[in-house]
């Protein structure tokens, strides 16, 4: 009994696993009869329509015509093609009109006289011409457009370079600095009461009145391009703002002692040697750094570098740039073998006849803007040295002294140095240091 029982059940769960797959292919087999079908009848339609030839139908007297039905989808969709006699005829009137327009024809004389066709045939070329400007608009890259509006340009009087006739913003650019030469021309179709006919209305340019005049909006600058020196100049100095962590401190110094002492040995030289304000300034800071050898040091990626040599570089302007000549050993030179150095190459780096060894280098830097009257500024690091100075002009300045007023004369320095290497401590000590030699100029004798 159980074994029948079994049987049975396989049995019936066989028939209707087979039933189902009969149902399912009896299905798939009448969705692609139904698809075959409706291809066969939609190809059936395009033949009769391809051979199907299209009689005009209007009440109209001109001749009896046929054409084959042409499809234009680039042109409008046009709403008011039921003011048409029948269908027939709105298909050939599209058609006969788009032929028109594309063969370049302004007044079409084919048109006839059924109210219905002729207004048809007015609002077909009004929406056409519309149309055409709204999307010969639609072409124009948004700084293009502008540019045609600031201007007052037409975007007819531009020749196009860009890929499929678009107009570009350099075209537009080109067509300002060149001048308009051309009137511009619009062509505005007029109807009247009984025939089409069009008028040509010819509005001159703003510029065409006078061909030598600026046009709006034209460049008033010549541009002058940046030399090899001003572009690696540029180079270094942004990347110095942009990759150094620039530290500053300021410090006001007292000079009057070195204004006496300049005047007493520019009096023995009997004008052989002229000592400068600057060349005190350059041998202070030398021995400042020897007293403070954390200072004298260069930024590498593995840690700071301890210089032996003190190098001090020089800022000098010139006509082509910025250049920084070096005065070596400056801390074992006197102020008479400095003073002849830095004129040997300040005169060398304005005449481009410094040497690379001789700019390229350095361990400190000072940059003196006192001689132009500036009270005080903030130089930039020149990397991958660790700091550089900054002396503005000396100015006079009242001071109480031994319970007394007087009048001194200061100046004001200011240190930027990079805090990756130099402590805001060592930094502060070089200032100390560099301020006591410059107010006691005798030790740097």
């Amino acid at each position: 009994w159980y074994q029948r029982r079994v049987r049975d059940t396989q049995t019936t769960a066989q028939q209707q696993k087979n039933n189902s797959k009969q149902w399912y292919q009896r299905r798939v087999r009448g969705k692609q009869k139904e698809k075959k079908e409706s291809k066969n009848q939609q190809k059936s339609k395009k033949v009769k329509r391809s051979n199907t030839n299209e009689t005009q139908h209007c009440n109209c007297t001109h001749n009896t015509t046929q054409t084959q039905y042409r499809s234009f989808p680039h042109l409008p969709s046009l709403p008011f093609m039921h003011r048409t006699t029948t269908k027939t005829s709105s298909h050939y009137l599209f058609n006969t009109l788009a032929r028109g327009v594309l063969s370049n024809i302004t007044q079409p004389s084919f048109l006839c006289t059924n109210p219905h066709t002729y207004l048809f045939s007015q609002q077909f070329f009004r929406h056409l011409h519309t149309n055409a400007a709204i999307e010969s608009k639609q072409t124009l890259f948004p700084s293009v457009r502008r540019l045609l509006i600031e201007n007052k340009l037409d975007q007819s009087q531009i020749t196009p370079t860009g890929p499929k006739g678009r107009i570009l913003k350099g075209d537009v650019i080109h067509f300002l600095e060149k001048g308009p030469s051309q009137a511009t021309q619009t062509t505005k179709p007029s109807v009247s009461n009984t025939t089409t006919q069009t008028k040509t209305t010819t509005t001159p340019s703003p510029s065409s009145t006078d061909t030598n005049k600026p046009t709006q909006n034209a460049p008033n600058f010549e541009e002058i391009p940046n030399s090899n020196i001003r572009r690696v100049i540029a180079k270094r100095l942004t990347e110095s703002k942009t990759t150094v962590p620039h530290y500053y401190i300021a410090k006001e110094c007292e000079i009057d002692n070195i204004l006496s002492l300049r005047a007493t040995l520019n009096t023995l030289g009997q004008g052989k040697t002229k000592v400068s304000v600057n060349d005190f300034f350059i041998k202070a800071c030398a021995l400042a750094l020897r007293d403070v050898p954390s200072v004298n040091v260069l930024y590498s990626n593995n840690g700071p570098q301890p210089q032996q040599s003190i190098d001090i570089s020089v800022a000098v302007a010139t006509d082509r740039g910025l250049f920084t000549p070096i005065v070596k050993q400056a801390d074992k030179k006197t102020l008479g073998i400095i003073s002849e150095d830095v004129r040997t190459l300040a005169q060398k780096a304005k005449d481009g006849k410094l040497k690379p060894e001789e700019f390229q280098g350095g361990s400190f830097s000072i940059s003196n803007l006192g001689m132009f009257g500036i009270s005080e500024f903030a130089a930039v690091i020149n990397p991958p040295q660790a700091a550089i100075i900054a002396i503005g002009a000396g100015k006079k300045k009242v001071v109480e002294k031994d319970n007394s007023l007087k009048v001194v004369t200061v100046v004001d320095m200011s240190l930027s140095f990079d805090s990756r290497i130099v402590e805001e401590e060592s930094a502060a000590k070089f200032l100390e240091v560099l301020g006591d030699y410059l107010s006691y100029p005798k030790k740097m004798i």
